[in-house]
């Protein structure tokens, strides 16, 4: 009987502990949530007056968004992804100072679907937006001032539809568009040509690392090198800039081979955040970013590349499963990105990790290093503009640890 008793009691013991954790998970996500909700609960409650404050805007007394308040959220919508390009965006190439354009560099010519049809975000959770509110390439530079090529804009709209965009399909319209009537329009529109190119990944669906023709995605698709020989061969551009409307970091061997003058490295810039990005080709923002990835001269050099991707998953008898039946195995161990590159293959690198060009210059000075509590390094320096163009700077440090001694 007492064997009995103690087991009974320990199922209860277990039973209870179990429901205070349930019941303190409860409370720990509904505070979070209060809080992040803070102006809505406050609203229901009645508490703070008839119109409660959330965001910088305010609802009315029937807890409906009035109009002046959805115009602010748009507004601060637009400001925040601005300024994440403005301080974003990274200047991996300026050929003689290409960039920023000057005032009179503003009859432009678009090339590229990502111009007029960018890769925006991904499709991993979030919410879709009001196309009207988009801003494409071309939507930042009109906004900007740039009298963009109409005739070009005109051919893209009348094509025939390009391939669908992919992990395993770049999506580039047909060269065959640049008929001898388009390409006549280059001349009053030479200023600079802007060629995006586009990238798309999501959650549950990698990038290939081939396509089904055998050639690497991040490499130039053939549609894409059309593009760029259709500029070159037509020597009305005074200059060739590139935006990088894509995340991954892509093979960059060819701007010799094109001319190129400049790339922007504008990642997926969401709904709204284009127009920042071109503040920093027009100078009006001084570019302060820095990869966060390496950029190889061929993106299958590194071992990752071996394993990266869908790989099916053999169930066996088991029916797959419509979410999970693929698998990634990290053969790599640690050596993914700079920590391979920087140890093996130094010379395949043409942008390592924490790259970024400026339009100023900066001084470091007054270096100090310190040990505190014997465990913790105190690193302090002064950073100077050196230049005449106002700008953030990034303060990068690297360390290693020491190699170890036998004793």
């Amino acid at each position: 009987m007492a064997q009995k008793e103690t087991s009974s009691k320990s199922r209860r013991w277990l039973g209870l502990s179990g429901a205070a954790v349930l019941v303190a998970n409860l409370v720990l996500t509904g505070t979070t949530i209060a809080f992040q909700q803070e102006g809505e609960v406050n609203h229901a409650l009645g508490i703070e007056g008839g119109d409660a404050s959330y965001g910088g805007t305010e609802f009315s007394a029937d807890g409906t968004l009035s109009d002046p308040s959805y115009e602010k959220y748009i507004e601060a919508a637009y400001q925040f992804c601005e300024q994440e390009e403005e301080e974003g965006s990274v200047l991996l190439y300026n050929r003689n100072n290409a960039l920023p354009l000057s005032e009179s560099e503003r009859n432009v010519t678009v090339f590229g679907r990502g111009s007029i049809d960018p890769v925006f975000r991904s499709t991993a959770g979030g919410s879709s937006t009001n196309p009207d509110y988009q801003k494409t390439p071309v939507d930042a530079l009109q906004d900007a001032g740039f009298n963009v090529n109409q005739t070009v804009l005109d051919a893209y709209a009348s094509a025939e539809a390009p391939k669908e965009r992919s992990v395993s399909s770049v999506g580039e319209y047909d060269p065959a568009l640049f008929t001898g009537s388009v390409t006549d329009s280059f001349a009053s529109y030479g200023d600079v040509a802007f060629v995006t190119l586009s990238r798309f990944a999501t959650e549950g669906n990698d990038l290939a690392m081939v396509n089904d023709k055998g050639k690497r995605m991040l490499e130039l698709d053939d549609n894409e090198k059309a593009i760029f020989q259709q500029i070159k061969d037509s020597g009305k551009f005074k200059k060739t800039v590139v935006l990088l409307n894509s995340v991954f970091a892509m093979e960059m061997d060819w701007l010799d081979e094109y001319n190129v003058d400049a790339v922007l490295w504008v990642g997926n810039p969401g709904f709204y955040g284009m127009p920042g990005a071109i503040r920093v080709v027009t100078g009006e923002v001084n570019p302060s970013g820095h990869t966060t990835a390496t950029f190889a001269a061929n993106s299958l050099s590194a071992p990752s590349a071996e394993n990266f991707g869908l790989h099916a998953y053999n169930y066996g008898s088991k029916t797959p499963r419509a979410a999970g039946d693929s698998f990634v195995s990290y053969n790599e161990g640690i050596y993914v990105g700079y920590r391979y590159f920087e140890t093996f293959a130094k010379d395949c690198v043409l942008y390592p990790f924490g790259y970024g060009l400026t339009y100023t210059t900066f001084a470091y000075d007054n270096y100090k290093i310190s040990l505190k509590d014997n465990r913790l390094l105190e690193i302090s320096l002064d950073v100077k503009n050196t230049g005449s163009t106002a700008s953030d700077e990034v303060v990068q440090i690297y360390s290693s640890a020491p190699a170890s001694r036998s004793r």
